[in-house]
């Protein structure tokens, strides 16, 4: 017991002397810190200070009791006497220490654990090279004779800051730092930092615990960051040796965007990538060779590959590079190099290098596929920018389209496949408050003008993208401090060459633009191939020029500011032409688009085209919209667009305004409105008016369209010169079908004349017209107000004497019925009254159709009393023209009577039948055969009768043989007494023959004659032989048994007694056959007895 009891107070003296050691411990070393800041001090060679020094409990990474240094700091060496970061090297909030006190028995501080909590390590480099972390040689008297020993190191929520003189500050942030191994390999590192906000995983591992003597120290360090990867191993011929490394570097990851960001580089694209290559370092040169890798950025075209490259960084002289590779599967290859600097060097280069060093010069060339570039980049100076100059040709490119979201690929003939990609889209998940700026809102990139200068020849031999083949691009571009100069510019488009020059100004603090583009012609035809769908038209724009300016640092701003002008000399438009026809080409004269900032968008141009006549038709255009920014993204867009439309047509001067629109409707084409109205000779009495409203439901069809017209007008004539001047109206509401126009409800009036119906237009393959009309009352008498035809309108001149019409080879008028080839069509007609001058025809309907020219009509009127048929037919040169006409019906239905019955109630009957080939009236009269037959019974023959086709010749033979022609007192009746009249001809090559005679009876007299009519001219020659009828007085002697003479024409008729004898000796050559008759054949039958008239009529019964 007393043993143990010895025992016990001897372990409770030696914990108490242990306590009291622990207790004082911190005691001592307070007391002595400045002893241990001078032997720091001079371990380090540098100044070091400590604010107080005390015990601790350290519990990672192993346990175990600490010394702990708080407000540890180590200076920068002396002669650093400009520091960037401050005076301390090291500033450490707390500093754990733990070591082994039976190593400083043999004189060494053997370090267990040193940890460094919130420490700031600033590492700089001094202009003259010089590191602030390179220890000096040991100061104090006892320097050598103590080792240090550390074998693990930890730092945890540390920061370490770099400076150097050209470049900028760098900072990494240290979660966890621990190195293992100091005392003994291998060595061992594992960190966890954030550099540049970018986390990063580090670990390393070097040499072996059982590696022989002499062998090579192998190291290895992996990095992570993100789901990018870095792996550099390798081995040198000592521990830390450099001179003699060998190692391998790998990169590999989704994108290279994290390393970027960790070594400062800001902009590298996103997209997988892959680099492998091997390094070494002689002491004098840093060699990579053996360099291959992948890369898919979006920003390239289609995938890079390097298969073979390597790099040489000597440590002093000229570096190089060469790389060999694909992009898709079109061959590349790069060559860089440093340039040497010459012995002697010219004072007006950009550097100053002393010989034989390199001069920052960097050559480079390069080539893809057909493409090449060779020049070099000269480095920036204290004076200059960086400057890239050289002769860069592209060769032959040509780009597709791939589909969005896929990956860049190429095809196996080296085409270029692009993709549209988003860049953000693939490095950062969208949500739907972050959306992508509108592509008229990004920046433009002109800050990168600023910072580089350029002299460079571009040229492209052939660039192709979709449809669209350009050759021989080429430009001068030349770019100095931040301007940009493109002179030179010219390229060639199918159809036409390109030239001009442009400007980019990037100094201002809003940049500015220029461009001057010009082409001297413009063949349509082939241009027009360069777009997918395109009018089929040909012809040719002559002087092209666009001349444009704006300012602004997005497209946005640019398009809101631009001022600019589109024109050209003229532009000469040729659309097809149907089968058989001629294209019938259209003239712009002067086009010219205007854009100003902040204004309207305008277009002006003269329009000339010729007519069917060979006439030319000319209208002034101008189309007003919106501002060139109201068609940004989000703009407005032109809710409509003002036309102004004038031209002269003939005397008349047309004017059209109005608008249409929206512009949206134009790009989606469907629903355009269209509001227009039309004035004509504004002030004068044929003033024209009309407006067209309604919706046009498609541009490429009429399926749907909806509209309402309405003309207004005082005079026909401002329709065509030919009609008469009466004032006019109408109204219809007009509705597209597929490839047709319909004209519904359509009304019209004119000169107590009103029309109304449906019309049909066919707008197929050949234009088709169908209308299907009626009226009540249809007035003819105004289109019928001139009774004779003037020589100009004989002739076809105008009052001038210019030719208004087109004339054949003979000189004659042609028959304008080339205009019933056009189109086919049909027309019915039906009309209560149609009022003809001073006759009236009731019930009357119309019935025609045509087909390819073929024209056949049928009109009847009075309850089938009156027809007409009509045949026209097409021929290669002339004209087939079969008319026949009939009518049955009593005078008194035809003759207008005011306030009483018409007293003429004269029975008539008439036949026309005629076959001629010609293409013009003269030419149709000349060929004319067929027969012509009027009979009119007895009656009371009203003098309108004159306006009858022959009503002239029996009015003025019944004036002739009136025996009131012999009163002394004349007295001019309205009717005349009439038993009966038959006019009868045979017609043959133009020549109307009475072949059976002429007859006539009054109450006193018998009249029986003959004669011929040329139906070119009109002319007349008729003969008649008058006898007193059985049981007539004498008073009657001055007209009975003479002779009567018909002359003149058929629309003036004249008829003279002659008392001698009939005579045919002056009479034309063309009438003598007939007047023959008259005194051979006709005369002999005429009796004063019986009906002359049953005698012609028996006669050409007998001959049928």
């Amino acid at each position: 017991m007393k043993t143990l009891r010895v025992l016990a107070w001897l372990l409770l003296a030696v914990v108490l002397l242990l306590v009291g050691a622990i207790g004082y411990l911190p005691v001592y070393l307070q007391a002595h810190k400045a002893d241990l800041e001078t032997a720091a001090a001079d371990a380090l060679g540098r100044p070091v200070a400590i604010n107080n020094i005390a015990l601790g409990w350290l519990l990672h990474p192993r346990p175990g009791l600490s010394i702990v240094l708080n407000g540890l700091r180590v200076s920068n060496p002396d002669w650093d006497t400009n520091p960037t970061l401050g005076p301390h090297l090291l500033e450490a909030e707390r500093v754990d220490v733990t070591w082994q006190l039976q190593a400083l028995l043999h004189r060494q501080i053997r370090i267990d654990q040193l940890v460094i909590r919130g420490a700031r390590v600033m590492l700089q480099k001094t202009a003259d090279g010089r590191d602030n972390w390179q220890l000096g040689a040991s100061k104090g008297k006892r320097a050598g004779k103590i080792s240090l020993q550390v074998p693990t190191v930890q730092v945890i929520d540390s920061q370490i800051t770099f400076a150097s003189p050209k470049a900028p500050v760098r900072r990494a942030d240290i979660t966890r730092l621990q190195l293992d191994g100091l005392d003994a390999e291998p060595l061992v590192l594992q960190a966890e930092l954030t550099i540049n906000q970018t986390p990063l995983t580090l670990s390393a591992r070097a040499g072996a615990a059982d590696a022989p003597t002499g062998a090579r120290w192998p190291f290895q360090i992996q990095a992570q960051s993100a789901e990018t990867h870095v792996e550099l191993s390798g081995s040198a011929p000592a521990p830390f040796a450099t001179t003699g490394l060998d190692a391998k570097l790998q990169l590999r990851g989704p994108t290279a965007v994290p390393l970027g960001k960790i070594a400062g580089i800001n902009g590298l694209p996103a997209g997988p990538f892959r680099l492998e290559t091997e390094l070494s370092w002689d002491d004098q040169t840093l060699e990579a060779s053996a360099i291959n890798g992948s890369s898919e950025a979006d920003v390239l075209p289609a995938p890079l590959t390097i298969s073979d490259g390597e790099i040489s960084l000597p440590l002093h002289g000229p570096w190089s590079l060469r790389m060999t590779g694909k992009l898709g599967n079109r061959p590349a290859t790069l060559q860089l190099a440093s340039v040497a600097a010459p012995k002697a060097v010219d004072q007006t280069t950009r550097t100053q290098p002393t010989g034989g060093e390199a001069t920052g010069v960097l050559a480079i060339k390069a080539t893809l596929a057909e493409g090449r570039f060779d020049g070099e980049l000269r480095p920036a100076s204290s004076n200059a920018r960086a400057l890239l100059s050289g002769t860069l040709n592209v060769g032959t490119v040509s780009l597709v389209d791939g589909a969005p979201g896929k990956a860049s690929k190429s095809n196996a003939k080296g085409t270029l496949v692009s993709t549209e990609s988003n860049l953000n889209a693939r490095t950062e998940p969208t949500t739907k408050a972050a959306k992508a700026l509108a592509w008229a809102d990004r920046p433009l990139p002109f800050s990168s003008l600023t910072q580089i200068d350029a002299d460079l020849e571009l040229a492209i031999e052939a660039l192709t993208w979709q449809r669209i083949n350009m050759r021989r691009i080429q430009a001068q571009a030349k770019l100095r401090d931040g301007r940009l100069q493109l002179d030179g510019v010219r390229l060639t488009l199918p159809g036409l060459t390109v030239s001009g020059q442009a400007l980019v100004d990037a100094i201002p603090k809003v940049p500015a633009l220029k461009l001057k583009l010009k082409t001297d012609r413009i063949n349509l035809a082939q241009a027009r191939s360069m777009m997918a769908r395109s009018p089929e038209l040909s012809g040719s724009i002559v002087g092209l020029s666009l001349d444009a300016e704006a300012s602004g640092t997005t497209p946005a701003t640019l398009i809101q500011v631009l001022r600019g002008t589109l024109e050209a000399k003229s532009v000469r438009l040729l659309p097809p032409a149907k089968r058989g026809q001629r294209a019938m080409a259209i003239e712009l004269a002067s086009p010219k688009l205007q854009v100003n900032a902040g204004q309207a968008m305008s277009f002006k141009t003269g329009l000339v085209w010729p007519s069917q006549d060979r006439s030319v038709q000319a209208i002034n255009l101008m189309l007003t919209g919106g501002t060139l920014a109201d068609l940004l993204p989000g703009g407005r867009s032109w809710p409509q667009i003002d036309v102004i439309v004038k031209t002269k047509i003939d005397e008349h001067q047309l004017n059209i305004r109005g608008h249409l629109g929206p512009l949206a409707a134009i790009r989606t084409g469907r629903d355009l409105m269209l509001d227009l109205s039309l004035t004509d000779n504004i002030g004068r009495t044929e003033a024209l008016t009309g407006t067209l409203t309604g919706t046009l439901a498609r541009l490429n069809s009429l399926a749907g369209s909806q509209f309402q017209a309405q003309f207004t007008g005082e005079s026909l004539a401002a329709l065509h010169p030919g009609l008469p001047a009466q004032p006019f109206s109408a109204k219809a509401r007009l509705q597209g079908q597929t490839q047709q126009i319909e004209l519904l409800d359509l009304k019209a009036s004119s000169a107590g004349s009103d029309v109304a119906g449906d019309v049909r237009i066919g707008l197929g393959e050949r234009l088709r017209i169908d209308a299907n009309l009626n009226a009540d009352t249809l007035n003819l008498t105004p289109f019928l107000a001139k009774n004779s035809v003037s020589t100009d309108e004989l002739t076809g001149l105008d009052g001038g004497g210019a030719q208004r019409f087109r004339r054949g080879t003979s000189g004659e008028q042609s028959l304008p019925l080339d205009g019933l080839k056009v189109f086919d069509g049909s027309l019915k007609l039906s009309t209560g009254r149609v009022e003809l001058g001073d006759f009236d025809i009731d019930n009357g309907t119309l019935d025609a159709r045509i087909d390819a020219g073929h024209l056949v009509l049928s009109a009847n009127a009075a309850q089938s009393g009156l027809s007409v048929d009509l045949e026209l037919q097409p021929g290669q040169t002339d004209w087939g023209f079969d008319l026949h006409h009939q009518g049955k019906l009593n005078l008194s239905r035809l003759i207008k009577a005011k306030n009483q019955p018409s007293l003429s109630d004269v029975p008539i009957g008439i036949e026309v039948r005629l076959h001629a080939i010609g293409s013009s009236i003269p030419a149709l009269l000349r060929s004319a055969d067929g027969r012509v037959e009027l009979v009119l019974g007895a009656g009371q023959l009203d003098r309108k009768a004159s306006q009858l086709p022959f009503g002239g010749v029996v009015v003025n033979l019944l004036d002739a043989v009136n025996p009131t022609q012999l009163s002394a007192i004349r007295v001019r009746k309205d009717f005349l007494s009439l038993q009966c009249a038959v006019l009868q001809f045979d017609i043959a090559d133009g020549i109307a023959t009475s072949k059976h005679g002429l007859a006539l009876q009054t109450e006193k007299l018998n009249v029986l004659g003959g004669g011929a009519i040329k139906l070119e001219t009109e002319e007349i020659e008729l003969r008649f032989k008058t006898v007193k009828r059985a049981g007539v007085g004498l008073s009657l002697l001055g007209v009975a048994d003479r002779f009567v003479v018909v002359d003149g024409t058929l629309k003036h008729p004249h008829a003279t007694i002659d008392r001698e004898d009939l005579f045919i000796e002056g009479a034309a050559a063309w009438a003598s056959g007939g007047l023959s008759l008259v005194a051979d054949q006709i005369i002999q039958r005429l009796t004063d007895f019986g009906n002359p008239c049953e005698t012609v009529l028996r006669r050409d019964a007998s001959d049928q």
